[in-house]
């Protein structure tokens, strides 16, 4: 019974692994075919913005028509672009189609354009600590299994930059071990722009500013 229940249990995560995986694909599949649509109408100021959380994913339940559907989510991917001086944002997750949405600000271009050269160089440090034993001084680093990710790619002409960010690297202390690299991940200015990102996705989401239909 016991090997029974391991090839179970071990098949059904597997499963889940790969459930995982598939949509995923599907998801970045959707992304870059939007993308592409809009390089197709020569729209050259692009950024592909995603939140997500390895390991939080949810079922999300909702009714349309008398009819209960259920859909897994755990990665929202949000795309923002300049058309005529204008900005705007639209969603993509595995549940919904989004509407597109104008945004009355410049703020992420004006950081990006601002501080460009200095983002192209930067790197996020892990979270590490000091120990010293015997005089000796030894660098550790721990990590989380259900961090929150904060990734950007800013696409503009032929030009790609992408930032990854692992909140648990923001973090000042965990257990209390000091992050040595916590000013460092700080200071970044990519930095600048997940923290205006996450500001305009919070005010589109709390004004429920999106309309969504079931895909």
């Amino acid at each position: 019974m016991k090997h029974l229940f391991f090839i179970l249990f071990f098949s059904i995560i597997i499963k889940s692994i790969s459930y995982g995986q598939n949509i995923h694909q599907r998801l970045d599949s959707l992304t870059m075919n939007f993308v592409k649509e809009l390089q197709l109408e020569n729209i050259d100021t692009i950024c592909v913005y995603k939140d997500y959380c390895i390991g939080c994913g949810k079922f999300l339940k909702y009714q349309e028509d008398s009819i209960t559907y259920y859909c897994f989510h755990d990665i929202s991917i949000y795309i923002f672009w300049v058309n005529q001086g204008k900005t705007f944002i639209n969603k993509k997750d595995n549940c919904f189609d989004y509407s597109t949405v104008e945004i009355g600000s410049t703020s992420l271009w004006n950081i990006f354009f601002t501080y460009e050269n200095q983002i192209k160089m930067e790197k996020v440090k892990p979270f590490e600590y000091l120990v010293c034993k015997n005089k000796k001084k030894k660098v550790y680093s721990i990590s989380i299994d259900h961090s929150r990710h904060l990734n950007f790619k800013i696409i503009v002409d032929k030009d790609i930059v992408t930032m990854n960010f692992d909140e648990f690297d923001l973090e000042k202390e965990d257990n209390g071990y000091l992050n040595i690299n916590y000013s460092h991940n700080w200071n970044l200015k990519s930095k600048k722009i997940i923290d205006e990102l996450k500001r305009l996705v919070s005010h589109i989401e709390d004004e429920k500013l999106f309309t969504k239909n079931r895909r």
